[in-house]
C-alpha cells in the first residue's frame, strides 16, 4: 500500500507522527520537583491524560469520579491543531466534534495541577517541550467543555 501525501509534501503518516515526543523526562522532573520530602507531589497534580485515540474527549477521564467540577478548554491557548488535521477537518468534512473525539489535535499531554502551581509546572514542562495552559477546572456537574479550535462551537462530553 503506497503512502497518501499531503499537498505540502509530507505522507500523511509521516504528519501523524510528528512531533513525538517522549513525556516520562517530563513527568519525572515534574514529580521530582512538586515531591517534598514525605509530602507527594500529588498534593498538587491531580491527573494526567495521554491525548491518544479519543482526542480531548479524554479528560472525562480526568473527572470520572467527580460530579462536582468541570474542564473547561479554551480556544484561545497557543497549541493549534497542525496542517494534517485542518486537512482532514476541511477535506474529509469532519465535524468539530469528529475532531475532538478521534485526534489530539495538537495536544499530546494534560497535566491538571493546582491552580498555584501552574506557573511553576509549566516553566518545568516548557525545559523539555512547549507546553501551555490549556483551560482550567471549574465548579461543575461532571463535563469536560471544549470551545473548538475549527469553528465557533463549544463541545460538550
Amino acid at each position: 500500500m503506497s503512502e497518501i501525501d499531503c499537498p505540502w509534501g509530507n505522507t500523511v503518516g509521516k504528519e501523524l507522527t510528528m512531533p513525538t515526543y517522549m513525556y516520562m523526562p517530563a513527568l519525572k522532573d515534574l514529580i521530582e520537583k512538586f515531591t517534598d520530602g514525605d509530602l507527594p507531589a500529588s498534593r498538587f497534580i491531580h491527573g494526567m491524560v495521554h491525548i491518544t485515540g479519543g482526542g480531548l474527549s479524554k479528560l472525562r477521564e480526568l473527572i470520572s469520579q467527580r460530579r462536582d467540577v468541570d474542564i473547561n478548554v479554551s480556544r484561545s491557548h497557543g497549541l493549534n491543531p497542525q496542517d494534517i488535521f485542518w486537512l482532514a477537518h476541511r477535506d474529509l468534512n469532519l465535524s468539530s466534534e469528529q475532531m475532538y473525539t478521534r485526534f489530539n489535535n495538537g495536544i499530546g499531554y494534560v497535566i491538571a495541577v493546582s491552580e498555584e502551581k501552574g506557573a511553576h509546572a509549566l516553566e518545568i514542562l516548557n525545559a523539555h517541550f512547549d507546553a501551555q495552559a490549556i483551560g482550567r477546572v471549574v465548579e461543575g456537574s461532571g463535563k469536560v467543555e471544549i470551545a473548538s479550535k475549527y469553528d465557533s462551537n463549544l463541545l460538550t462530553f
